[in-house]
């Protein structure tokens, strides 16, 4: 006995011949008109353009790739801790986010040349987009530099949460009069 899960072999005696799909595959709708009734010049079987395969991918330039990869992964997780620190620290952040986009976009630029598949371009694109958030929030940071170092320094006194609380809401307000002194717009009054 042969294998029941095999498709049947044309060439078997007692087997009536299959009739052929309309572009070739297996489980593809049936052809209209058998043989023995006449085809119109508009019935044929329809013509499928055949699909390029995909172009390989270099191995020596998927390495590249994957190696810049890992050190723009090294450079975020640096871009992370370093944000973390605390003031004056955390305005290093800045540079090492610079650094990190730089890699990363040169790691995107060689996985696309290398034609790596996968997730792997959209997830450096998107650490990039992180890595420039940072850089973004570091240089208001920098810009905000005397409201940033009296929040510090009163964190650094508080020692109960409402005296934490307090020095959040002296921060606001002391950014919404940095901004108002730059822009000529009055802060709105607090309640």
């Amino acid at each position: 006995m042969g294998n029941p899960y095999a498709p049947p072999r044309p060439d078997e005696p007692g087997r009536p011949a299959p009739e052929r799909p309309v572009d070739g595959r297996p489980g593809s709708p049936q052809q209209g008109p058998g043989p023995q009734q006449g085809r119109g010049p508009q019935e044929g079987p329809r013509k499928q353009e055949p699909r390029r395969p995909p172009e390989p991918v270099d191995p020596e330039a998927a390495r590249l790739a994957t190696r810049r990869g890992l050190y723009f992964g090294l450079l975020m997780l640096a871009v992370v801790l370093v944000s973390a620190l605390r003031f004056p620290w955390r305005t290093a952040a800045l540079a090492v986010a610079v650094v990190a986009i730089v890699v990363g976009v040169r790691a995107i630029v060689a996985a696309r040349r290398a034609r790596v598949r996968g997730a792997f371009v959209p997830v450096l694109g998107l650490g990039v987009g992180l890595a420039g958030v940072i850089a973004l929030q570091t240089l208001g940071t920098l810009v905000a530099w005397d409201v940033e170092a009296d929040y510090q320094r009163c964190v650094d006194g508080a020692i109960t949460v409402a005296a934490q609380e307090r020095c959040e809401t002296d921060r606001l307000q002391d950014i919404e009069g940095w901004v108002s002194g730059i822009t000529g717009v009055p802060a709105p009054a607090r309640p």
